[in-house]
């Protein structure tokens, strides 16, 4: 007789055991579940991330290229300065030196 009620029990406390073990299953499942919905949220919003910084990457090439050309045109009129500047310097030597000539001419 008890062993006709002990199998019963046991299989009772198998079900039970069993009950929890599912629920237990199941709620992990869901916690996984939001873990995973959480973790393709981050990664979105990486993938955006990294998109936007990109798009920042490549305006600050570009801008970087235009104050490189601003840099080059800038020196390029140094030069035309510089010549202008050496031409002039030449044009005043050579007034001067004519203007030393005629001192000389008109103490004489």
């Amino acid at each position: 007789m008890q062993k006709l009620l002990f199998i019963p029990c046991l299989l009772l406390i198998a079900c039970i055991a069993q009950a929890q073990s599912k629920e237990e299953l199941q709620r992990q499942r869901q916690l996984l579940t939001q873990e995973i919905q959480q973790t393709e949220k981050v990664l979105n919003e990486t993938r955006k991330t990294t998109k936007e910084n990109l798009g920042q990457l490549s305006l600050i090439n570009k801008r970087l290229d235009l104050q490189g050309n601003v840099i080059n045109n800038i020196t390029g009129q140094i030069r035309h300065i510089n010549s202008d500047i050496t031409k002039s310097q030449r044009e005043i030597n050579k007034i001067n030196r004519r203007l030393d000539t005629l001192k000389e001419e008109n103490e004489k």
